[in-house]
């Protein structure tokens, strides 16, 4: 067959093929992936070692590690030393339109037009020079024809089963990726991002809140800071960028980490000039109080959006300001925290709260015999917090005026779309309530916003905090009466509600006196497990069945990474071992750590026994 023009050359494997759109599908898929499904131009040609390649249109890949990154400095500087606007409104819209324009000009392209998605055999097309290269027939030793036949035959049935199942799925992906498309609404965004849009909007308090009458109106400020300038020198911005992660990132405009990392030297004085203005004017960038909210699974119902975290991305320039500043407010001010929280502060973690409460719950039982611990939740703690009470609170703890006056209007008239599968959703919505969670002054705002409740709690009930998750135990029923009715006034007070269905009471111990709690006269359902920041802690504080659960979802994590990657390298499967198995044995492991005799231990041993197996087998 002579090929015409009509024909697109393919080369896979150093091997041609000549097909078009209209002919060479493959049998198994013809039925499902030749329906006229999409208009995008999507070429199927035949498998070749188990894999279908899709030619897709061209699409340009920048290729960022090979910038030259000298050359894009001294561009920047140069278009920036004339440039001197008044308003720092301007000099932020002009500095972002110069990294931009660094993006189109300096940023090398590349096209790239194939896209190859490929099962990985060890075996390919010629079985027969495959069989004869087979690590299992040497071992066995010489070789005879009837053998190869059966495990040729074999291999030949496990790469068509292997093959069509591959194939079923693409096709299946092909139609999902085809309707996702055609879900879009006239304006152009996604269903499924407007109904995250609502489903997130209704957690904010619309309504503005009394503050409590424990805040003080006009509270005197203690802290005496820096001048804006000393607070945001360019070496101190130089400092903060390099230690940023070298990522692409995401933001609305062309400004990403990678850009700022490599370009830190000329952008640490406009930056200093910028932020020092934003904050004694107290005027914050538009772009700064926008943000795209990623929907982050929790846990229940994937399909019900009330079981999403609503993570914020935002500007990357803006992060570095909250960077600076919370590390400023953390060095003058980090003393008056709570001893008892553990969440967002430097060396304090969700090992360390467990540490410190299974150390008490221990000693109270080996002295009493009986203890109960409390566990409240906040409804959507974050997403609730009122900007009112939040400004109240920040004077009380002691920021100086200026910081509080950026903050508020760093809070005010924010705004938020929401982006799923890559859809961003066009309307905007309004934020009136909470800090924004992905942030980095998101929860260093709600530590000083809940603080006050850790020093109102007396010293006789002990208790832990982790952000939000707060646990007091006591084993005088009475005093952890009088904790719970302290912290249930304090979330009425402060606009903050308590999730009654998720709060819950842990008895342990063989003598305790199964007292009944309440939080305002509403039972605080019993339970026999808890988890606590990741740990399922039991009533005989033995922790077998978290354990249990523990290893059975290594043992899959185990087995799903032997089954995605083929290699013959070991550093390979060692790092795939200590980056997605070993962080879930060794989580909070210095808290039920068993002995190693134990069965408890040997259970700890047994996804490392089979990946190694596996892998040296």
């Amino acid at each position: 067959m002579t090929p015409d023009k009509n024909y697109t050359p393919v080369y896979i494997f150093d091997i041609r093929k000549l097909s078009t759109p209209e002919f060479r599908v493959p049998a198994r898929s013809s039925r499902l992936t030749a329906m006229n499904f999409s208009s995008q131009g999507i070429l199927h040609i035949g498998y070749l070692d188990g894999g279908i390649a899709i030619v897709k249109p061209d699409k340009c890949v920048k290729q960022w590690k090979i910038n030259n990154w000298n050359h894009t400095e001294i561009k920047l500087i140069v278009s920036t030393k004339d440039n001197k606007p008044i308003v720092h409104q301007e000099s932020s819209i002009t500095l972002f339109k110069g990294v931009t324009s660094l993006d189109s000009e300096f940023v090398p392209k590349r096209s790239a037009t194939l896209f190859y998605e490929s099962k990985r055999y060890w075996y390919g097309c010629l079985f027969e020079g495959k069989l004869d290269e087979s690590p299992f027939i040497a071992i066995r030793g010489p070789r005879d024809r009837n053998s190869s036949k059966i495990q040729f035959v074999r291999y030949s049935k496990n790469f068509k089963d292997e093959a069509a199942i591959y194939e079923n799925g693409l096709a299946t992906s092909v139609i999902f990726e085809t309707w996702k498309n055609k879900v879009k609404n006239k304006n152009g965004y996604s269903s499924k991002a407007s109904i995250f849009a609502a489903e997130f909007l209704s957690n904010y308090n619309t309504s503005p809140h009394t503050p409590p009458s424990s805040v003080p109106n006009n509270p005197s400020s203690s802290a005496h800071p820096q001048s804006s300038r000393d607070t945001f020198s360019p070496w101190v911005i130089k400092q903060v960028i390099s230690k940023i992660p070298p990522k692409c990132g995401f933001s609305l405009h062309l400004a990403n980490y990678f850009i700022i990392k490599n370009c830190a030297t000329s952008l640490a004085l406009p930056l200093s000039i910028i932020y020092s203005e934003s904050l004694e004017s107290s005027v914050v960038p538009s772009a700064w109080k926008h943000g795209t909210i990623i929907p982050v699974f929790k846990k229940g119902s994937p399909s019900s959006p009330q079981n999403y975290r609503p993570i914020t991305l935002t500007d990357p320039f803006a992060r570095i300001f909250e960077r600076i500043l919370c590390r400023q407010i953390r060095t003058d001010l980090g003393h008056r925290f709570s001893i008892h929280q553990h969440g967002f502060l430097a060396r304090r973690s969700c090992p360390s709260s467990l540490v410190y409460s299974t150390a008490n719950y221990k000693r109270i039982l080996k002295t009493y015999h009986s203890l109960d611990v409390v566990f409240f939740d906040f409804r959507k703690a974050f997403d609730k917090v009122d900007h009112i009470i939040l400004i109240k609170k920040l004077a009380n703890f002691g920021l100086p005026n200026l910081y509080i006056s950026w903050v508020e209007a760093f809070l005010n008239e924010r705004t938020f779309s929401v982006m799923v599968n890559g859809s961003l959703d066009n309307k905007i919505s309004p934020i009136p309530s909470g800090v924004p969670q992905g942030t980095v002054s998101g929860p260093f705002l709600f530590l000083i916003y809940i603080n006050d409740l850790l020093l109102k709690l007396p010293p006789n009930i002990h208790f832990a905090a982790f952000a939000d998750d707060i646990k007091l135990y006591s084993h005088d029923p009475v005093l952890l009466q009088h904790g719970i009715n302290l912290v249930s006034n304090w979330a009425s007070a402060n606009a903050l509600p308590l999730a009654h269905t998720k709060t819950s009471l842990l008895r342990l111990g063989p003598e305790n006196s199964r007292h009944p709690f309440h939080v305002n006269s509403i039972p605080i359902s019993e339970s026999t497990v808890v988890r606590d920041l990741g740990l399922l802690t039991d009533s005989d504080l033995k922790f077998d069945l978290h354990i249990s659960k523990l290893s059975s979802l290594a043992l899959l994590r185990c087995n799903q990474l032997l089954k995605a990657f083929k290699s013959r390298s070991i550093s390979l499967y060692r790092h795939l071992f200590n980056t997605y198995v070993l962080p879930l044995l060794e989580y909070c492991s210095v808290v039920y750590s068993p002995t190693p005799s134990s069965i408890l231990s040997q259970k700890l041993e047994k996804p490392l026994r089979l990946f190694t197996r596996k892998v040296l087998q």
